[in-house]
């Protein structure tokens, strides 16, 4: 490899992780935003007082109060799973359907899929396990020990064929990039999606010094399942019907990554002030 085509690689693999890393910084935050006003509001229509800070969706209002009937329980606590559901799976068509026309959208979807599906699925998951909030729903509902388990074994199953499908979709895109090969898929799929996730994870631990949430953790660990299967799938993108056309970073990426940041610390500021 000569010096102008090493540097020239170097030169891409930091841009584009600076742009995964912004992009999974900036949905991250957006649907905690997005996802923990649901919450909120619904909250607010039962009269149940709550706030959204930083540490997410606080409930003021105690659970034995009888405020929380069996319509405000269900309401109130799958409105934020139902919301990042809804917004993941957006984003996952909008990955299948449309041709990303810059490197930043691309990256920007298919973060907004992994932590929608995450913040959905992975929630059931962390909140069965440690009998916190959809866990009260469950337990409105009278499910048996059985049928949370069968419940959670398909849950993880579930995931772990979203992120075959976003895997696919990713090597849909990536295949067609001029320095990408079969070979450097693990490289690639750990710079562009596996670091990011990382720094994104102890950014937020980071923001939660000296405290340690251990469902917290949970939720946040299940991307892993999704993430998985981007390192193991066969890749047969070429006989693909949605093979897409991968987009080179350019100008029209400072801007939509501004844009994406300034968003963020916009939000991140209204949250220090406690919305509620």
């Amino acid at each position: 490899m000569n010096s102008d085509h090493l540097h020239h690689s170097i030169k891409h693999t930091n841009t584009i992780f600076l742009i995964s890393l912004c992009t999974a910084l900036s949905s991250y935050v957006i649907l905690f935003f997005i996802s923990g006003y649901s919450s909120l509001y619904f909250a607010a229509d039962f009269d149940i007082l709550a706030r959204l800070g930083l540490e997410g969706v606080v409930y003021l209002t105690p659970l034995s109060d009888a405020k929380w009937t069996f319509d405000a329980l269900v309401t109130v606590f799958l409105s934020k799973p139902v919301a990042s559901f809804s917004i993941g799976m957006l984003a996952l068509l909008l990955l299948m359907f449309v041709n990303q026309k810059s490197t930043t959208g691309l990256y920007f979807l298919l973060w907004l899929a992994i932590w929608g599906f995450n913040g959905s699925i992975g929630t059931f998951i962390g909140d069965a396990i440690f009998g916190m909030g959809t866990y009260a729903v469950a337990k409105a509902m009278e499910f048996s020990f059985s049928v949370l388990l069968v419940s959670g074994v398909f849950s993880v199953y579930f995931l772990y064929l979203i992120g075959v499908i976003v895997g696919r979709l990713y090597f849909a895109y990536l295949c067609d990039a001029p320095f990408y090969g079969s070979k450097k898929r693990i490289f690639w799929v750990t710079t562009t999606i596996l670091l990011p996730w990382i720094v994104v994870m102890l950014i937020n631990y980071a923001n939660r010094m000296p405290e340690f949430s251990w469902p917290e953790f949970v939720k946040n660990i299940t991307v892993i399942i999704l993430i998985l299967p981007m390192f193991i799938i066969k890749e047969q993108v070429k006989q693909s019907v949605l093979l897409k056309k991968w987009k080179m970073p350019d100008w029209i990426d400072l801007p939509l990554v501004m844009g994406l940041l300034a968003t963020t610390i916009w939000i991140v500021f209204s949250l220090t002030h406690k919305l509620g």
